[in-house]
Formats: C-alpha cells, sequence, structure tokens
C-alpha cells in the first residue's frame, strides 16, 4: 500500500498562500493527482508582521505537522517560497520522520538565518552581517537531515546569488542540493521577458516533481 503523503505549501513574508507562483504550483500538482495543502500564517489573516525569529510561525508548523501525522498521513513534503522554506529548516522540524522532503522555493541568504526580515523594511537589498557564516553554522549542525533539502534559485534572485550559495555549499559538510533557473528573480518571474513567466514557472514545477517522485 502506498504512503500517503501530502504536499504542504508555505508562503513568504510579504505575500500569502493567494500568490501567483503557489497557485500555480498548487493547482499543477493537484492535477497530476498529488494532494496539496496550503494556509495563511496568523500575522497574514491579521495583517500583522511574522513574529520575532519567527518563533510563532514555527509553532504554528509543528501544529500543521501534528495534525497531518494525527489524520494518518506517512509523509510530507514541505514547498516552501523564501521565508516558508528557511523556517523548516528548523531543526524540530526537519527532524520529524514525517517531514519527507523540504524544498526552498528562492533562498533568502542575505537577510540570514534567523531571518532577520526587518531588513527588508530599511532596504530591500541590504544584507545581514555574517550571513553566509550564519547559514554554514546552521546546516552543518543538520549533518545528514540536509538530503531532505532542495533548493529552486532563479539566478536572478538578488536576496541569494548563485555566488552566496556557492561560498556556503564549499563550507557544508554535506553538499545541497540546487537548482538554477536562469533569467528567473527572487518570485521567479523573468527579469527581461514577461513572455517567458510560464516557463519558469513550470521549469519550477518540475524540479518540484522530480525531487517528490
Amino acid at each position: 500500500m502506498a504512503s500517503k503523503t501530502i504536499n504542504l505549501f508555505l508562503h513568504g513574508a510579504s505575500e500569502g498562500f493567494n500568490t501567483e507562483l503557489i497557485q500555480f504550483l498548487f493547482q499543477k500538482l493537484n492535477e497530476r493527482q498529488n494532494e496539496c495543502f496550503g494556509f495563511d500564517f496568523e500575522y497574514i489573516k491579521s495583517g500583522g508582521q511574522p513574529s520575532l525569529q519567527n518563533e510563532k510561525e514555527i509553532e504554528e508548523l509543528k501544529n500543521v505537522i501534528d495534525s497531518f501525522q494525527k489524520k494518518g498521513y506517512q509523509k510530507i513534503n514541505i514547498i516552501g517560497k523564501s521565508m516558508g522554506g528557511v523556517i523548516s529548516l528548523h531543526e524540530d522540524i526537519i527532524s520529524n520522520p514525517i517531514v519527507n522532503k523540504i524544498i526552498i522555493l528562492g533562498f533568502p541568504v542575505k537577510i540570514g538565518f534567523p531571518l532577520e526580515l526587518d531588513l527588508l523594511k530599511e532596504n530591500p537589498f541590504k544584507e545581514k552581517p555574517g550571513y553566509v557564516k550564519d547559514y554554514v553554522e546552521h546546516l552543518n549542525k543538520l549533518g545528514d537531515l540536509l538530503n531532505k533539502l532542495t533548493i529552486i534559485q532563479g539566478l536572478e534572485d538578488l536576496l541569494g546569488t548563485k555566488k552566496d550559495i556557492d561560498e556556503i555549499n564549499l563550507q557544508l559538510k554535506h553538499q545541497l542540493n540546487i537548482s538554477y533557473i536562469k533569467n528567473a528573480t527572487h518570485g521567479f518571474y523573468p527579469i527581461t521577458n514577461e513572455t517567458i513567466k510560464e516557463e519558469n514557472f513550470n521549469n519550477v514545477l518540475n524540479q518540484i516533481l522530480t525531487n517528490i517522485l
């Protein structure tokens, strides 16, 4: 008997579940008979801001995972946009045996770990000092759990450049699984040609399918 699997979508910091990329991916996975679930964190519902170091969002995510475990699901694939992916790297979440895969869509490495989201309010391109060191230290602590992780990154993503991610990867004991999408920003929109937006989104979809099937 096949294990019961759910694909859990988590949104980024500034927008909720109802974003163009997430809705596209959600619909396409459902069409392929992959069961999906997505939700808004409480701060989105109340019109607020993410909590300090995402403490509240991490607890919300733990509760959602627990609820699916109680419903009899054996595997959860977390598909997290930016912040949603990073909070999934919390040790209590990635180490949970029910968490099968974590796919980060747009790895915002420049704002550090834990995420310093206030930096984005000051300047969308501001960096947290020592952000590479932050990630190297945390990811190395995760050890073999990094085998669960895949990063899908736009080559034009200013919050996490290929140079940033390569620098982190060089210092890790376990190398990251990374797929790059050309001509794609942090939101996977094309930087030069709007007509290839769907091509970018489909490339993200194909990378997800490769990693969850």
